[in-house]
């Protein structure tokens, strides 16, 4: 055996030229002892838990699906419903679906301004296109004087039944009024 400190070739526990035992031996009880078994509970770790990403990919599509629904619900909020409207402007608006145009309940079918010998008059034709009979409509008009709005007019009648047309003929006693425009159709 050769002594680590200083060299010598020597057999036995100790070396005969500095003293030194050598590091195999049983002077140092720790160095040959076997490794202690770890205490059980570092021993045996927790089983892997499976699906991580199965998981992950089930919530993403949780959301997704969430996001449409929220979007359908919320996204045609500003939209009317034509079967429920109550208003009209001057121009038809209607709602496509499934290759069927429908109409508003009150459509104004055609509308224009005239005059006799002492005023001016908004007139045109409203038409029921519901199932009901309503007990009160109005059309609101807004009147200009070339670009500036200088007052309003309206015209009313009251239980228009289903499918019924009325003539609208609404008051215009300003003679500077160059233009109209019918602003909203209520009915209740």
């Amino acid at each position: 055996m050769k002594c680590p400190n200083c060299g010598t070739d020597y057999q036995g526990n100790f070396c005969p030229n500095c003293g030194t035992a050598p590091q195999n031996t049983q002077q140092h009880p720790q160095q040959f002892q076997q490794p202690q078994q770890q205490p059980q509970q570092f021993q045996q770790q927790p089983p892997k838990k499976k699906g991580g990403a199965l998981k992950v990919v089930l919530i993403v599509l949780a959301v997704l699906v969430a996001i449409g629904i929220l979007g359908t619900v919320f996204g045609n909020e500003g939209d009317s419903n034509p079967s429920n409207s109550s208003a009209a402007s001057g121009s038809s608006q209607t709602s496509i679906s499934s290759q069927e145009t429908k109409k508003e309940n009150l459509e104004v079918l055609e509308h224009s301004m005239t005059e006799d010998e002492y005023y001016s008059y908004v007139v045109g034709k409203i038409q029921n296109n519901s199932d009901k009979t309503y007990s009160y409509v109005q059309v609101s008009i807004n009147l200009y004087n070339g670009e500036t709005q200088v007052g309003s007019t309206l015209d009313n009648v009251n239980n228009l039944e289903p499918g019924g047309n009325w003539e609208i003929k609404a008051l215009i006693t300003d003679p500077s009024i160059t233009s109209y425009k019918i602003v909203e159709v209520t009915g209740l």
